[in-house]
């Protein structure tokens, strides 16, 4: 081999080398252990909802009917507090957080039961007559508030667990548990062969 093919040769030898240096340097190839043993490996998420997960910032769910109306009064009731529940909170949620929900709505008007399907006219009015009686008692009274006469307390729960449903004909009671007391009684009547709020008992009222 002349002395230009060594050359040549040990030329190439040398840019080998140094190209991989150079890897080595960025990470490309590893010598021994590797270099990024310690390091979290971040794998991307395949799927797409895994960066939209719900925070303080996201307002809560509201409870969405399906559309079928339920055959027992069990599900009716149900159905109708977890819509109010949820409606309340979100309620509460835009005053604090939404700039553009208007400030002079209250949780009675953003929360109206008199619209639900589940409430009878007998119910209605109950309520309405107890509200109007209240408040002629009360008067200008400060503090002087009877609260949600849904829930029957000034605060509004996370959720409501029902029991002790009875069914006697036509009608139906049944207990409703907010804040873990038993503080709500629920009576039921079959109208035109659909279940409906007909009383809402508070039991400390």
């Amino acid at each position: 081999m002349n002395q230009k093919g060594f050359s040549t040769i040990l030329t190439i030898i040398l840019i080998v080398i140094l190209g991989l240096f150079v890897a080595y340097r960025k990470g490309y190839v590893t010598i021994g252990q590797p270099n990024n043993l310690n390091q979290t490996q971040v794998i991307p998420s395949s799927n797409p909802l895994a960066s939209n997960k719900p925070t303080l910032n996201t307002p809560p769910p509201v409870f969405q009917d399906n559309g079928n109306y339920p055959a027992d009064p069990t599900s009716v009731t149900q159905n109708f507090y977890d819509w109010y529940i949820s409606c309340q909170n979100l309620h509460f949620w835009n005053a604090s957080h939404n700039s553009n929900y208007p400030k002079n709505i209250t949780p009675d008007q953003a929360c109206d039961y008199r619209k639900s399907r589940y409430a009878s006219q007998e119910l209605i009015q109950t309520l309405t007559k107890f509200d109007q009686d209240f408040m002629k008692k009360c008067g200008n009274s400060p503090g002087c508030d009877h609260g949600d006469l849904i829930l029957c307390a000034q605060n509004t729960p996370d959720k409501a667990v029902l029991s002790n449903t009875t069914i006697n004909g036509n009608g139906a009671s049944l207990t409703v548990t907010l804040f873990g007391n038993d503080n709500i009684k629920v009576d039921l009547g079959l109208l035109n062969n659909q279940w409906k709020l007909t009383n809402i008992t508070c039991q400390n009222h």
